[in-house]
């Protein structure tokens, strides 16, 4: 089970540039995951605007739904490989 810390660990480790997303914090133009009122949010935010936008009820499940994505976005993909 995978929290907010361990997820920004895996990131770290698998050299995922932090302008692509933000953790705990709204980052226009990434993916990102914040707490708000007990409820995780797993979104893309364009312009200001969540896109994409899940809610879940546990840190975990917050956390996979998040790596997933940015795992699996071919625009980070392909700038990794850089």
């Amino acid at each position: 089970m995978m929290n907010v810390e361990e997820l920004q660990d895996e990131l770290h480790k698998r050299k995922v540039p932090e302008t692509v997303y933000g953790i705990g914090c709204e980052q226009d133009e990434s993916h990102c995951i914040v707490e708000e009122s007990g409820l995780w949010h797993v979104f893309y935010s364009e312009r200001g605007c969540r896109t994409f936008e899940e809610i879940f009820s546990h840190e975990p499940e917050a956390c996979r739904e998040f790596l997933s994505r940015i795992l699996g976005d071919e625009t980070i993909i392909a700038w990794m490989a850089r």
